[in-house]
C-alpha cells in the first residue's frame, strides 16, 4: 500500500514501512525505513494511492533503502501495528527524524500526519533504547543503494552557487556542527574556534597562547564533538603545541563557550618537522575516535615514518575515549594482540592525510602526495591493518624508483593527477536534500585550483569521478569542507570565507 500526501510519503510494501520526503512533485528521497514481520496501515483514498504508485514507479529505484530501524517491541498507532521479533536490533539512529518530524510533514492532513509521526516515533524510540538518545551505534554494512543520488530533482541542475555564510575568519581549516547547538563551529588555525549563527559570529575558544604556529601546516587543525554531546560535553581538537609537537586534547562545553581550563591531553605525537601534520579527528562506529596524522614532514619521507609502525606519524589512529585514562585501545586494532607496532594504529603508510570520512561502513582517506599524485583510499571500516604504501609507493606507482615491491600494500581507489592540482582536500559524503545529484558522493577539492569533484560510494569503493566545474566556479584556496545541521555542504577558503553550496534550477 502506498500513501502520499503533501510532503510526506508512507510506502508499505514487502514487509517494510518507508517514510519519505517529497523533494519536488515527482522526486522522492527516502528518509526512514522500518522493517517488520507484520504491518497494517489504514488505507488512503484511491486517488492518493494511485498518485503515489505512479510517483514511486517512475521516480524511485525499487531497491532504495537509506537508514534501517528495527524496533525491539511491537508498537501501535493510528491505523498501524508493528509486530516484534527477538533478534531485532537497532542498526542506526536518524537524529533528524526525531528532532524535526514536522519538516517531513508540511501540509499533510492530520490523519496521515499522525500515521507518519507514529512511524517516526517508533524509529526514534527503538533506537534511543539502544543508543541512549544520541549515541552513535555501529553503522550498517555498505549498501550501494544508499550511495547514489536517490532520484533526480524535478528541474535540471543549472548551477551550484556559493552563498556566503561567514567572512573575516583567520585561516579556517575545519568546520563542525551538532544538532544540539545552533550554528556552525569553525576552527581557525592560529588557535580559535568561532561559532557562527544567523545573527552572530563569536569566538567560543581561544588557545592561541598554547598553539605553536611557525608554518602553514601547523596550528589548531580540527575539532569533533563527542557523539553523546551535550550529555558528554567534550569536544576533541588537534593542535601543534609550543614545542611544535601534535596534541590531541579535549575541552568541555560550558553552555556558551569551551572552557580552556578543562583541557585534558589524550595523545602527544612528537613531530620531527614542521610539515605534514594531518591532524583531522572524527568519531565513527561504536563511538570510537579516529585521528589522521601525517608522516611528520621532510621531502620524500625524510624521517622514514611512513613504514614505521612504532610511531603514530603517517597513520590512522582509532581509540576509545570513553574507557581508560585518558583512553583505551580497541582489541581489533592490528598491533594489539601480536605487537609489531603502536596499539593505537588502525592503518598506516600515509603521507599527509588531509581529512578522512567514516561513513556507511567505509573509511575514506584523502592523502596528499609528494610530487606525482594525490590519492583517495577507501577501505571497509571493519578491516584494520591496511598499509597504504607511502613512501615505497605514491599513487599507483613506485615512489622515486623504477621498481619496488608492492606486496602487502593497499592501492588507492582513485588517484588525483597533479596536472591541475597541488593538494587534495578531502570532504564528507554528502547526504543532504538540496542537491540530489550529489547524494551519496564523497566530495573532494583542490587547494590551489579550487575545483570540486566527487564520486559515489559503491560496493567496490568509489564509482566514476564527477567533475563539477560546469556547475560551480573555481572556489578559491579550499582548506576544508563541512556539513551544516541539515547535512548541506559547506566549504571554507583561505581568505576567510565559509560558503554554503546552493543549487540553482
Amino acid at each position: 500500500m502506498l500513501v502520499v500526501v503533501g510532503a510526506a510519503v508512507v510506502d508499505v510494501a514487502g514487509g517494510s514501512v518507508v517514510v519519505s520526503r517529497v523533494v519536488a512533485d515527482v522526486s522522492v528521497v527516502v528518509d526512514v525505513v522500518l522493517t517488520a514481520a507484520d504491518v497494517v496501515v489504514a488505507p488512503a483514498s484511491p486517488s492518493l494511492e494511485e498518485h503515489a504508485a505512479r510517483t514511486i514507479k517512475t521516480q524511485m529505484p525499487s531497491d532504495v533503502r537509506w537508514r534501517a530501524f528495527i524496533p525491539r517491541k511491537g508498537t501501535g498507532g493510528p491505523g498501524s501495528t508493528l509486530s516484534s521479533r527477538p533478534e531485532r536490533r537497532c542498526l542506526a539512529y536518524h537524529r533528524e527524524a526525531e528532532r524535526k518530524p514536522s519538516r517531513y510533514l508540511a501540509s499533510v492532513p492530520r490523519t496521515v500526519s499522525l500515521l507518519a509521526v507514529t512511524v517516526l516515533a517508533v524509529a526514534a524510540s527503538a533506537c534511543a533504547h539502544a543508543v541512549n538518545g544520541i549515541r552513535i551505534v555501529p553503522e550498517p554494512p555498505l549498501d550501494t543503494t544508499t550511495t547514489r543520488p536517490m532520484v533526480p530533482a524535478a528541474h535540471p541542475l543549472m548551477a551550484i552557487e556559493l552563498v556566503e555564510v561567514a567572512n573575516g575568519l583567520e585561516d579556517p581549516v575545519s568546520i563542525a556542527s551538532t544538532p544540539l547547538l545552533d550554528g556552525l563551529f569553525v576552527v581557525e588555525k592560529p588557535g580559535r574556534i568561532v561559532r557562527i549563527t544567523d545573527t552572530d559570529q563569536a569566538t567560543v575558544m581561544d588557545i592561541t597562547a598554547r598553539v605553536g604556529w611557525t608554518d602553514f601546516e601547523q596550528g589548531l587543525l580540527s575539532m569533533a564533538f563527542h557523539p553523546r554531546f551535550p550529555e558528554d560535553p567534550r569536544v576533541f581538537v588537534t593542535y601543534t603545541n609550543l614545542d611544535e609537537d601534535l596534541v590531541l586534547a579535549s575541552f568541555e562545553w560550558t553552555g556558551d563557550r569551551f572552557d580552556i581550563t578543562s583541557e585534558e591531553q589524550v595523545l602527544l605525537v612528537p613531530q620531527p618537522h614542521k610539515y605534514h601534520q594531518g591532524g583531522y579527528v572524527t568519531f565513527g562506529p561504536h563511538g570510537l575516535l579516529w585521528a589522521a596524522f601525517g608522516d611528520g614532514g621532510g621531502i620524500g619521507d625524510r624521517y622514514k615514518n611512513g613504514q614505521n609502525t612504532e610511531t603514530l606519524n603517517g597513520t590512522i589512529v582509532r581509540i576509545d575515549v570513553d574507557e581508560g585514562a585518558p583512553y583505551s585501545v580497541p582489541e581489533t586494532n592490528p598491533f594489539v594482540e601480536d605487537g609489531g607496532g603502536a596499539p593505537e594504529i588502525w592503518a598506516w603508510g600515509l603521507r599527509n592525510p588531509w581529512r578522512i570520512a567514516v561513513d556507511n561502513g567505509v573509511v575514506i582517506i584523502a592523502d596528499v602526495g609528494q610530487e606525482g599524485a594525490d590519492e583517495i583510499d577507501v577501505v571497509p571500516v571493519d578491516e584494520p591493518g591496511h598499509n597504504f604504501g607511502w613512501s615505497v609507493m605514491e599513487g599507483f606507482g613506485c615512489y622515486n624508483a623504477e621498481s619496488c615491491e608492492t606486496d602487502g600494500f593497499t592501492l588507492p581507489r582513485l588517484v588525483v593527477d597533479r596536472e591541475d592540482s597541488c593538494a587534495v582536500i578531502g570532504g564528507p559524503v554528502y547526504r543532504g536534500a538540496a542537491i540530489p545529484e550529489l547524494y551519496g558522493h564523497f566530495v573532494w577539492g583542490d587547494y590551489c585550483h579550487g575545483w570540486m569533484h566527487s564520486a559515489p560510494l559503491t560496493a567496490e569503493g568509489l564509482g566514476d569521478e564527477v567533475q563539477w566545474e560546469h556547475f560551480i566556479d573555481r572556489i578559491g584556496n579550499i582548506t576544508t569542507f563541512g556539513l551544516d545541521n541539515d547535512g548541506e555542504l559547506l566549504v571554507a577558503v583561505l581568505d576567510g570565507q565559509v560558503y554554503r553550496l546552493v543549487p540553482s534550477r
